[in-house]
């Protein structure tokens, strides 16, 4: 049973910190896109006041760009313990009855997101088959909506990997934590 916990514990951390390399992509892909919408809203503001000339498709540009901001770093927001769930029980809560917790808030989750990954997709596979496009800019809205099946892709296989992580932990409470997001104190933050 010890050698079969260890291959557990050492294929959860290699999964775990492959993971967090996809993460840190997705994540700086969506920083990136706001970057530049920041300095394409800069330019907006800048060319409709001093020349009465605004960018044209401005609008749908942030309109298409807000999920790759939105949902790309939703699992690596998740594995940071961001502010994504709702833990006010599991933080007063210690030992198996935590790990009941995390374990059923983990599962659900991840349900919820497997549930409706299949209708991102085919709203992904509808728009690339359709050609669909904004209305002034005529600009494709797949790119967007790929950006929506990845980023809930990537999350999903973050709770898969969490769950495996809680169940873990359900079963031997007292080992070392791996794969599973950092808890934040609230209080060393606030200090920070």
């Amino acid at each position: 049973m010890p050698n079969d916990q260890n291959k557990l514990t050492s294929g959860l951390a290699v999964v775990d910190l492959s993971l967090q390399k996809v993460e840190f992509c997705t994540a700086s892909i969506g920083a990136i896109v706001v970057f530049f919408m920041m300095l394409a809203g800069a330019a907006e503001i800048f060319l409709r006041s001093l020349f009465n000339s605004p960018i044209p498709g401005y609008l749908e540009a942030v309109e298409i760009s807000i999920v790759a901001f939105a949902v790309l770093p939703i699992s690596y927001c998740y594995q940071r313990d961001g502010h994504l769930k709702m833990d006010l029980i599991v933080r007063r809560s210690s030992g198996r009855r935590m790990w009941i917790y995390k374990t059923f808030a983990t599962a659900t989750a991840l349900a919820f997101i497997l549930f409706i990954l299949p209708y991102v997709f085919d709203f992904y596979r509808n728009s690339l088959v359709l050609g669909d496009s904004t209305m002034n800019m005529e600009w494709p809205i797949w790119p967007s909506k790929l950006a929506a099946v990845v980023g809930l892709s990537v999350f999903a296989m973050r709770l898969a990997i969490d769950l495996v992580a809680s169940l873990r932990m359900l079963a031997v409470p007292n080992a070392t934590e791996i794969a599973l997001p950092k808890q934040a104190d609230p209080l060393k933050e606030a200090i920070d």
